[in-house]
């Protein structure tokens, strides 16, 4: 029987290692690829929010806003990146155009990963800012 050389021995186990914690790693920072993977309920800065997930891009997510249903009608546009509008029954802005048959709606884009997601709103067409009351926050409490 051969002996090993410490070196070697060494050398084979640190590289076992090293791909495990590659492995690890890689899993820790996955961004979620489908809506399904994060379908469910989430608490968020707006209140409760519950997932759906529409298709492999896409996804709807019901809220309440005023004790009235809302919703969330979003796309993915990349990786981790999800856009589009919310609907409600009121609003503080009024737009000029209708979606869903509601004239109460703006925009939104949040950057999600599987278990929170952080993103911007506003209403009607305007500009998306970076300012305090226009952060929607938000961690997944449990599937549903």
């Amino acid at each position: 029987m051969r002996k090993s050389h410490p070196r070697a021995v060494a050398r084979a186990v640190a590289l076992v290692v090293l791909g495990a914690i590659v492995v690890l790693a890689a899993r820790s920072v996955a961004v979620a690829q489908s809506p399904a993977e994060f379908a469910g309920f989430w608490k968020t800065n707006y209140g409760p929010l519950q997932i759906i997930a529409i298709d492999g891009s896409s996804f709807v997510a019901d809220y309440a806003y005023q004790g009235r249903p809302a919703r969330l009608y979003a796309r993915r546009v990349q990786k981790g990146i999800y856009e589009g509008n919310w609907v409600q029954q009121t609003s503080e802005a009024t737009c000029s155009g209708n979606i869903m048959g509601s004239p109460f709606w703006g925009r939104f884009r949040f950057r999600m990963d599987g278990r929170s997601f952080e993103g911007l709103w506003n209403y009607c067409e305007r500009r998306l800012v970076n300012e305090p009351d226009f952060v929607w926050t938000g961690r997944y409490d449990h599937g549903g």
